[in-house]
């Protein structure tokens, strides 16, 4: 399977973590800085990632981001082929042209939309189909360190909910 995820921060890393590890296909569609930022990290032996666990003292579990393309624009993410794309951007895209001119651009079986409000009817339009759903994210992930310059920085880092491991 092909996956291409639109919006490579934090919660974009842990998806695409998890796609990595099941055998997925992964493309990331992101602005210029961030894909000059995936592509040294992915020169330098993956984009590190950092596990944490609530209650913790411990050191954070360092996963590496590796198998990935990076793709710059609609034409490209076309030629990638994808079988789902995964949108993990702030809600303000799912209202904007851009977002319904890039579905009619880039077939997929499905498209994946993460936004933090949940499903919002007025993101569809007749034309999306059943092919466009809406899911939540059940963990918490941010950008770089969390102050103090105590842990690693250059990656995401995520918490699962309910305290559990996301494995």
């Amino acid at each position: 399977m092909r996956v291409l995820i639109v919006g490579c921060g934090a919660v974009g890393q842990v998806y695409g973590l998890a796609l990595q590890q099941a055998g997925v296909t992964l493309g990331f569609l992101c602005r210029p800085a961030a894909a000059e930022r995936l592509e040294r990290a992915r020169k330098q032996g993956g984009l590190p990632l950092f596990q944490v666990s609530h209650g913790r003292p411990k050191a954070p579990i360092v996963h590496r981001l590796k198998d990935y393309e990076v793709i710059a624009d609609a034409a490209e993410s076309r030629r990638f082929e994808p079988d789902q794309i995964w949108f993990t951007t702030p809600s303000e895209v799912y209202y904007s042209d851009w977002f319904r001119d890039f579905l009619r651009q880039v077939p997929a079986r499905r498209v994946v939309c993460f936004a933090p409000e949940g499903r919002r009817t007025e993101f569809h339009t007749e034309a999306m189909g059943d092919r466009v759903v809406f899911g939540g994210t059940t963990f918490m992930a941010w950008q770089g360190d969390l102050g103090g310059g105590a842990w690693p920085t250059g990656g995401g880092a995520w918490s699962s909910g309910g305290g559990g491991r996301a494995e």
